[in-house]
């Protein structure tokens, strides 16, 4: 038998292995969430999915849907946990911009996350939670704790 053929044979019985293995790992591998943001007009979009590039196109359907003109996938977390967007306002500019974190434990832990990047941006003097998803993926009320 030439190598060829060899080749073939070993190809056409491994290649149900190879999908099924990869269909188990996609079965197996944890949910993860994407953000996608537009900032003029504001808009949100959050999806989880297993899979990366579904959970994107999630999220810029939902902030299209939202009202969203400029979308942008913004975050992806490779496992979900809590997530959540902070706005960040300039009042003498009259500038802002949004930013979306997840994979957190907590809406504690997701909000310090969120005001260390907004503070970070030295254009902004004003950081606000504006959205916030539990590491169950509910959207939990951001009213000041």
């Amino acid at each position: 038998m030439s190598v060829l053929r060899v080749w073939c044979l070993a190809l056409t019985i491994s290649s149900p292995i190879v999908a099924a293995d990869v269909q188990a790992q996609t079965r197996s591998s944890p949910v993860g969430a994407a953000i996608a943001l537009s900032v003029e007009p504001a808009a949100i979009g959050y999806c989880r999915d297993r899979d990366r590039e579904q959970a994107v196109a999630c999220a810029m359907k939902a902030c299209e849907a939202d009202g969203g003109q400029s979308c942008q996938p913004v975050t992806w977390c490779h496992v979900a946990g809590a997530g959540g967007v902070m706005f960040g306002y300039n009042t003498d500019a009259g500038m802002s911009a949004l930013f979306g974190a997840c994979g957190g434990f907590s809406r504690e832990g997701i909000e310090a996350v969120l005001k260390a990047r907004c503070a970070s941006d030295a254009k902004h003097d004003d950081c606000a939670m504006v959205k916030f998803w539990d590491v169950d993926g509910a959207e939990i009320d951001v009213k000041p704790q």
